[in-house]
C-alpha cells in the first residue's frame, strides 16, 4: 500500500510540474488548494472549509451533472461538473472524474479541469487533482453520510 501511496504522489507531483510549464507567458499561475465538505448525496451545497483560489476564501460549492458507473470488479467511477460560488461573487466551473477501487475504501481519487469562470476567475484555465475521504457511517465508500473532498491544482489566470 505505502508504494502505491507513494507512487501516487509522485505522479501528482509530476503532473503538477508539467501544468506549471504549459502555462502561457502573460497568465498569473497559482498553487491552489480547495477543501470542502459536502453531504452524500448531494442534497446541499458543499461547504468550502478552506481555500487559496485567489478572492474565494469561502463559498458554497454545487455538484452538477453527476453520473456513477462501476470501475473495476469493486469499485466505482464518478464524473460530473462543480460550481464553487465564492463569498465574493466570483464563480469557478470545474469537471471531475474520481474514482474507488472497493467498497471499503475510505478514499476516492481522481483529476479534475477547470471548463469557465466569472468575475475575477473569468477566462480562468487550469487543472489538478483530487482527494475524498469519506466521512460519517463507518467512513467507507459504500457507508458513508459525506466527503471531505481535497482537490489540489494549478489556476491559471489572464
Amino acid at each position: 500500500m505505502r508504494r502505491k501511496t507513494l507512487r501516487l504522489i509522485v505522479t501528482l507531483a509530476a503532473m503538477a510540474s508539467v501544468l506549471v510549464i504549459a502555462a502561457p507567458a502573460s497568465a498569473t499561475t497559482t498553487f491552489v488548494g480547495l477543501s470542502v465538505d459536502e453531504s452524500i448525496p448531494a442534497s446541499t451545497p458543499g461547504t468550502i472549509l478552506v481555500s487559496s483560489i485567489p478572492g474565494c476564501s469561502s463559498g458554497t460549492v454545487d455538484t452538477l451533472d453527476a453520473s456513477a458507473s462501476p470501475f473495476g470488479s469493486e469499485g466505482m467511477q464518478f464524473r460530473g461538473t462543480k460550481v464553487v460560488n465564492c463569498d465574493s461573487g466570483d464563480t469557478l466551473t470545474f469537471t471531475y472524474v474520481a474514482r474507488y477501487l472497493s467498497c471499503d475504501s475510505p478514499i476516492d481519487w481522481g483529476r479534475w479541469r477547470i471548463s469557465g469562470g466569472t468575475g475575477s476567475l473569468a477566462g480562468a484555465s487550469g487543472g489538478g487533482f483530487l482527494i475524498g475521504n469519506y466521512t460519517g457511517g463507518s467512513g467507507t465508500a459504500c457507508d458513508s453520510t459525506g466527503i471531505t473532498d481535497n482537490w489540489i491544482g494549478i489556476l491559471r489566470t489572464p
